[in-house]
């Protein structure tokens, strides 16, 4: 996947967990109709910062990533913590159970192992 998709994977999973956390949710995702400029607006207005948990074994694996995004977004602060898909799972579990849920974006290597 090239970095420019990189990117956009990451927007495309930024809008859904923006819909699932903020939207009404009827068991359909609804088309998003705003566009990439409007999205950009909003997230500056909200702070303008983006935590991503990302599995993986080494902690700079995203960095490409980050870096394409910076480009593509100056004006939002990301930052892609990587570590083992086992711990961001058990990490999330706890924060949600806590109602402490800080990621964003969380991206698991093997979500099928990860009820």
């Amino acid at each position: 996947m090239n970095l420019r998709h990189q990117t956009l994977f990451i927007l495309t999973q930024l809008v859904f967990f923006t819909e699932g956390r903020h939207g009404e949710h009827n068991g359909r995702v609804r088309e998003e109709t705003k566009s990439l400029e409007e999205l950009y607006a909003e997230a500056i207005a909200e702070g303008g910062d983006l935590l991503v948990y990302h599995g993986g074994d080494l902690p700079d694996a995203e960095d490409a990533v980050a870096n394409a995004f910076r480009e593509a977004f100056p004006q939002i602060n990301i930052t892609i913590v990587v570590d083992y898909s086992k711990y961001h799972d058990a990490r999330v579990d706890y924060q949600l159970e806590t109602g402490t849920l800080i990621a964003d974006i969380v991206a698991l290597q093997t979500v099928q192992d990860y009820p």
